[in-house]
């Protein structure tokens, strides 16, 4: 037989695919075992011993659901041998009724492989490359009758809405899959079961075509619990068999996919994928498909891990270590042995001539090359020398650098591993060890012996069962022995008079830090739960500003090992920089490795295999096989816990080896805590215990990440974009402000001019943020000044970047101290020569994120615990019923901002004016504007004015901004009639929301004489106000900072105390304390405001609102204003499970939490049609339609225009296509899988776009009116005619720097506002908006996808065009499978977009000096 004849494609085999990527794994797969040896090719060799353990455990997982459902469904279930057996999927369709199951049916797709490939659309000669397809057993399929929204799967992949009156029965495919996190390619395969089932109706089994139809509802049934199935159950009755089947699917949408999110890619695998794969390697050997040994590589049978293999693995191994990768990748000095290289980085240097470790070694960091992609820019001071420490096998030490994470002086150190499983969600173990060193020449006498230093054992504590209460159990034993241990060190410290104890806290990779983070905040209701002793020990973890001594520490409180080993020691460690790995070349002289069972290591990973910790969680004997011996579920969890004591100690002995090699490096004092000024929150409701302690969380794992910024290399800080690099300085301009050259690699950074409260960093001085005056030898004149002598110079010296020419590559910054009683120490520093900017480069970054949580403290703990405040039903069953019942009934008085948290449903019913005086208002808004208002607005408004608290749902362009004007103008209208004074507060989460209003507002009074008011716009003390629109003389108006003193605040706070006058106060949610401090005293809630409006709401988090909340007079009434499917605040940790609400934004909170019907608007006048169109299928209101529809004019012919595109451009036939006036919505997918966070090819293709827009277009749309059609001018174009969108403001650098060069006469700063961020375009419009993603490197993807995929994100880029949109992508970022089960729920507005709505295709070719190809589309 030939090799064609010996292949065959499984269901196995597909995913595995999907999760490596590995065109080589994929080839070899497609042959068994056997053949592979006789035809002399790559044998599969299973190397992870008990990896059957897994799959073991997911069929007896299977076989107990399938018995589970069985006795709770009694004759709704056909199945044979209780599932145990295969079930013709003909007798059960036979048998089916509604609400029925069928376990394992079996179908076989070889039998109509034809008619499924020809849906596909293969060619016919990839039909033909097409392995026999196996058998395809999906786990069950649910019987049931039509839903609402539901669609049918089509043969060819496509759905179809089932209409209302359809009599077909709907088949829903069920996976079961013994995980409680989906592996996307577990997804994936459902959705293949779904196509070749739809095949087989339309096919084999056309009998049943007119009675079923393949739904689109699919499920994976996961192992977590099914509380609605178990309520049921639960019942006296055990509910009727109708009820139980409701609450059972109820249970399985925990799991439902997204069918249009994985199909793609099935349907690509088919169509180019597997063709192009064996095509390859047919014409070219297998030893000519692409590979690259990464951690994804783990579980492959091609990997070849000797050690792992059994015996007669082990000699095919041995017969040919050649077919296997590591020694392959070894031998022939493969790119991949250094981990630091992506695919996507590999193959540029590849492409340069640089194909193996050998051609890297010593390699300058100057080297062209290393500018084309962000890991090598990031790495390029390494890459030479990491090179050559594998290519020697011996490693060396930078010594020239200093190193300004480990502390020289310290005298706690606590060393802590965590071990997690993705696909669970959930931690396997953690351990620690510490070690406590007393201060030089201190000790204490035992046994006639000189105590100098206490060693903490390792200690390690193993999650027994994957449920979320064991691994609780796990977490609080890790926070009470941490506890112990900071305790007993603090009390020997005191009762020695050793001063404080300063500590760090040493984890191997910021990972393992972050997936401790998300086990808290998982848990935080059950946190707040421990005694106040334990949580003490969470102070070092999550470490508060507030509680950290002022002295000379000058290194962080938490150190990154695996940070500090890639940049200062060059080891011959090769394909994975893994803690065991370096530990085996790099470690303490008197702390060798331990010993670790093979069977416990990752070969290219820190984890320890998940098969050891499913040995435990599977066991139901209480008895597993260990080297064919049964041991005890005790033993098991004995060896795991010895296993991670051994990391511990590993991590422990390569941080001791560190401190002695780099000892002339480091320097410094590690930090230490006072943590006698620790307070819980006590007396405070037990919703504001999770709020404070949520703020404090997050502020604490922001401030960790920031100051591994300030420490991190400047190479790393530049190439990752959040760095400039001012080489030189080329004017003092006065005043500190200066004027500096910026290196070429930095025009991309992420900084824009106007960033206030930067750090100062010399690129000379790593951790120079983290020096202090005293540090830094000054010696100031004045006493007063002593006392900052010990401030971290990111806390003395504030930058602004005043201006920032990314073309011309200039940047002005001006320098002042950090706050005013720092000037004296600011100048000496400057008099002193302690701010070398003169004569070095040096470097700006981000600043520390501002850490509100201390306000948030404050507000809660003066609201104390009020009356009305109710425990959230889902925090009341993380904590349980006896804890929750424990809980003290408030007994504080519901001031109004309690009402609002914890009684909004009755507030937003609660009618706060008469029949008469809503009636007034109507009738003014019948004539206002001259009755503009569509009646939705005018409805929103009357619930504005009628409700104490209302919610309005403001989609994209409805006019929410001028609903809110409306509202406005009609209080202050009344207030006019009725005589009456108001205070009311405009605030929003940004400058940008508050000024487009606050601007809007005072247009709308200029034009009624009959109106006045005092209007104010509030400005922080550092940011320069922006003037307001000129007033007419019945309104007064003022924009300024925030300072004491300043007149125009004087008079705000006068006009706020008298009850006759109109005051509208402006201002950021950010600042609002501010406002009570300076006038009303130390009370932080106080009754200032008759009327709060929160502007973009969806984007003030809950702890934000807070503070415009606490200025609520009792009778006051409240708008959120908002779009929930819009941006959210940005958070930095998981939210606790199940209760995200909570801690999201105020909108949400209110939304989610009190089930409160929001004011929707419905008439979009910004966009058109398909624009809306598109819209309703993200979860806008049905009632969502355009005001009029537009397109964009062609007034020069496009063929004309596409004649003079200027040289340098990309030349495609999709320009034509993706600029026809008529597509609206319109996607151009092309290939690149090595660009990363900047696309040049992408860069030039929205250039030409450009050209192409201003040269043929009309700068009036076309609505079906007559009109004058006029072009363009360059500046008119910049400013109403385009808009362009990216992620990454490196690609926004290179699309500014293109548009520049393209249009010279244009005025840069419209150029400049016309190319942004998401975030920033938020509230922005233009007549096309081009959407340019860029990143092609599947590495970078997979590390931003809930970034760069998030349904938000795509909306707001989306809804900013009015008359087309143009989506510009990598192919590998259009069929990536999200692995974050969030970021796969919030990907289904871009996959609906590229591959749904843009349903018309056509291939184009893309000639850049190198030929690639794309695929326009178009709805």
């Amino acid at each position: 037989m030939s090799i064609a004849q010996l292949r065959t494609l499984s269901k196995s085999k597909f995913a595995m695919y999907l999760r490596t990527q590995c065109d080589k794994e994929l080839y070899l797969s497609l042959i068994k075992k056997d053949d592979a040896v006789k035809l002399g090719i790559p044998a599969a060799l299973k190397s992870r011993p008990g990896v059957q353990l897994v799959t073991t455990s997911g069929r007896e997982f299977e076989y107990d659901e399938f018995d589970k459902l069985i006795e709770s469904l009694p004759g709704k279930v056909i199945h044979k041998s209780r599932g145990r057996a295969s079930t013709s999927i003909i007798e059960g369709l036979i048998q089916a009724t509604a609400d029925t199951f069928i376990l394992q049916p079996e179908i076989q797709p070889q039998s109509f492989r034809d008619f499924a490939l020809t849906n596909l659309e293969l060619a016919t000669d990839d039909k033909a490359l097409i392995p026999s397809l196996a058998g395809l057993k999906p786990d069950a399929l649910f019987i049931h009758k039509p839903e609402l929204n539901e669609s049918e799967i089509l043969p060819d992949g496509r759905r179809k809405p089932i209409q209302a009156g359809d009599t077909r029965l709907g088949v829903s495919v069920i996976d079961l899959k013994n995980v409680t996190e989906a592996n996307p390619s577990y997804s994936a395969e459902v959705c293949l079961y779904a196509f070749f089932l739809s095949n087989w109706l339309y096919s084999d089994g056309a009998q049943f075509k007119d009675k079923f139809y393949i739904s689109d509802s699919i499920y994976l049934w996961k192992n977590v619990d099914m509380p609605n199935l178990e309520r049921i159950l639960g019942l006296v009755q055990g509910g009727e068999i109708e009820n139980r089947v409701k609450a059972l699917i109820q249970d399985l949408k925990e799991g439902a996919i997204d069918y249009l999110i994985y199909m793609p890619s099935v349907k690509k695998f088919f169509r180019e994928d597997l063709p192009r794969v064996i095509k390859q390697g047919d014409a070219h050997g297998w030893e000519s498909l692409i590979y690259h040994v990464n951690s994804k590589c783990g579980s492959c049978d091609w990997l070849g891990f000797r050690h792992l293999l059994t015996p007669t693995d082990a000699r095919i191994y041995d017969a040919h270590p050649e077919h296997y990768c590591l020694h392959t990748a070894d031998k022939t000095d493969h790119l991949s042995k250094m981990d630091s290289l992506s695919r996507g980085a590999s193959n540029i240097l590849v492409n340069d001539g640089l194909p193996k470790i050998e051609s890297l070694v010593d390699i300058a960091s100057t080297t062209p090359t290393f500018k084309k992609h962000v890991l090598l820019k990031r790495d390029r001071e390494n890459i030479g020398k990491r090179a050559a420490a594998l290519t020697s096998g011996t490693h060396t030490v930078d010594n020239q650098n200093k190193v300004a994470t480990l502390a020289k002086y310290w005298n706690a150190e606590y060393c802590i591993v965590v071990n997690f499983d993705s696909s669970s969600g959930l931690l396997t173990g953690i351990s620690l060890r510490g070690i406590l060193s007393f201060p030089f020449g201190k000790f204490y006498m035992e046994d006639d012996k000189k105590i100098t230093f206490r060693t903490f054992s390792e200690e390690a504590f193993v999650v027994p069962k994957n449920n979320a209460k064991a691994e609780w159990v796990v977490l609080r034993d890790f926070i009470q022995k941490m506890g112990d241990w900071v305790e007993q060190s603090e009390r020997l410290f005191n009762e020695n008079g050793w001063g404080s104890v300063h500590t760090q806290i040493i984890f191997w990779e910021p990972r393992q830090y972050q997936e401790l983070c998300n086990a808290f905040s998982r848990h935080l209701v059950e946190v707040l739960e421990l005694t106040e002793r334990a949580q003490r020990a969470l102070i070092w973890i999550f470490p508060a500003d507030e509680l950290m001594e002022r002295e000379t520490e000058l290194a962080p409180g938490i150190v990154f090992i695996r940070d500090i080993i890639r940049n200062y020691i060059h080891l011959p460690v090769k394909f994975s920089t893994t803690l065991l790995g370096t530990a085996s070349h790099y470690h303490f002289e008197k702390m060798a490795p331990k010993n670790i069972d093979k069977y416990y290591i990752e070969p290219l990973g820190n984890a320890i295999p998940r098969e050891r910790i499913f040995e435990i969680w599977q066991s139901s004997t209480g008895l597993i096989k260990s080297y064919g011996k049964d041991i005890t579920i005790q033993e098991a969890i004995g060896k795991y816990k010895s296993v991670l004591k051994a990391h511990a100690w590993a991590l422990a002995s390569i941080t001791a080896q560190l401190r002695f090699d780099l000892r002339e490096n480091i320097s410094g004092q590690a930090p230490a805590m006072n943590t006698a000024n620790f307070r819980g929150a006590a007396s405070v409701a037990y919703d504001s215990k999770l709020w404070i302690q949520w703020d404090k969380v997050s502020a604490a794992t922001s401030n960790v990440e920031s100051l591994r910024s300030f420490v991190s290399s400047v190479n790393i800080l530049e190439s990752s974009y959040n760095a400039i690099v001012l080489t030189r300085l080329q004017r003092n301009l006065g005043n500190h402000e200066y004027e500096f050259e910026v290196s070429e690699e930095s025009t991309e950074a992420k900084l824009d001019e106007g960033d206030d409260f930067c750090v100062l960093g010399i690129v000379s001085q790593p951790g120079y943020p983290l020096q202090t005056p005293r540090s830094l030898g000054l010696t100031p004149e004045d006493d007063n000044d002593q006392r900052y002598l010990g401030l971290k110079m990111h806390k003395v010296i504030s930058v602004r970047i005043v201006r920032f020419d990314r073309v011309s590559r200039r940047a002005t910054i001006r320098l002042r101290p950090g706050w005013s009683k720092l000037e004296g120490i600011f100048n000496g520093l400057f008099q002193e020569g302690k701010i070398p900017i003169f004569n070095q480069p040096i470097f700006i970054l981000k600043g520390l994120p501002p850490d509100y949580s201390e306000v948030t403290t404050s507000i809660l703990r003066e609201l104390g615990n009020p009356q009305c405040a109710k425990i959230d039903q889902t925090a009341r069953i993380a904590m349980g019923s006896s804890a929750a019942k424990k809980t003290l009934a408030g007994t504080d008085a519901d001031l109004p901002m309690a009402k609002v948290l914890w009684s909004a449903r009755e507030l937003s019913k609660q009618v706060v004016r008469t029949p008469a005086e809503i009636a007034a208002i109507k009738n003014f808004l019948n004539t206002y504007k001259s009755g503009r208002l569509n009646p939705s607005q005018k409805d929103a408004i009357i619930n504005c004015v009628k409700y104490q608290l209302t919610v309005v749902w403001g989609p994209p362009g409805t006019g929410k901004t001028d609903t809110l004007v409306g509202f406005l103008h009609a209080l202050i209208k009344e207030s006019k009639t009725t005589a009456m004074g108001k205070n009311i507060l405009v605030t929003g989460p940004n400058y940008r929301a508050v000024e487009e209003l606050l601007g809007r507002l005072i247009g709308s009074l200029n034009e009624d004489t009959s109106c006045s008011a005092e209007i104010y716009g509030v400005y922080s003390s550092s940011r320069e106000p922006k003037a307001l629109p000129t007033v007419e003389s019945h309104i007064k108006a003022r924009s300024f900072r925030l300072i004491n003193g300043e007149v125009a605040a004087v008079e705000m706070y006068e006009s706020l105390a008298d009850d006759n006058r109109v005051t509208v106060l402006a201002t950021t949610a950010h600042i609002v304390h501010k406002i009570r401090e300076l006038t009303l005293g130390p009370s932080i809630i106080q009754e200032m405001f008759d009327v709060v409006i929160i502007d973009e709401s969806s984007q003030v988090e809950l702890t934000m609102a807070l503070r415009p909340l606490a200025l609520l007079k009792p009778s006051a009434q409240l708008v959120i204003a908002g779009d929930q499917l819009q941006m959210p605040p940005i958070a930095g940790l998981e939210p606790p499970k199940n209760a995200e609400y909570l801690v999201g934004s105020i909108q949400t909170y209110l939304l989610s939490r009190f089930k409160l019907a929001s004011s929707e608007l419905h008439i979009n006048y910004r966009s058109a049609d398909h624009l809306v169109e598109f819209a309703r299928t993200l979860g806008y209101p049905s009632q969502l339609r355009a005001y009029k529809d537009k397109h964009l004019k062609e007034i020069v012919p496009l063929s004309l225009t596409l004649s003079k595109i200027p040289d340098g451009l990309p030349k495609s036939d999709a320009y034509l296509e993706l600029l026809n006036p008529s597509r609206v919505v319109t996607a151009l997918i092309h290939e690149d899988i090595v660009s990363s966070q900047a696309n040049e090819v992408e860069a030039k293709l929205v250039a030409a776009l450009a050209f192409c827009l201003r040269n043929s277009m009309s700068k009036v749309l076309d609505s079906g009116e007559p009109d004058i059609f006029e072009p363009y001018t360059d500046n008119d174009f910049f400013e109403i005619g385009i808009g362009v969108v990216t992620p990454h403001k490196a690609q926004k650098a290179l699309v500014i720097r293109e548009l520049k060069n393209l249009f010279p006469h244009a005025d840069p700063v419209k150029i400049f506002e016309a190319v942004d961020t998401v975030e920033r375009f938020q509230g922005g419009e233009r007549q096309t908006i081009l959407v340019s993603f860029g990143v092609g490197d599947t590495d970078i993807i997979e590390g931003e996808e809930a970034f760069l995929l998030q349904m938000e994100r795509t909306n707001v880029a989306v809804s900013r065009a009015q008359a087309k949109c143009i989506v510009i992508m990598p192919k590998a970022l259009a069929y990536h499978l999200p692995s974050d089960q969030k970021a796969a729920k919030t990907a289904i507005a871009l996959k609906s977009y590229i591959e749904e709505f843009c349903s018309n295709r056509k291939l184009v070719t893309i000639d850049s000096g190198k030929v690639r190809h794309g695929e326009v589309r178009w709805h």
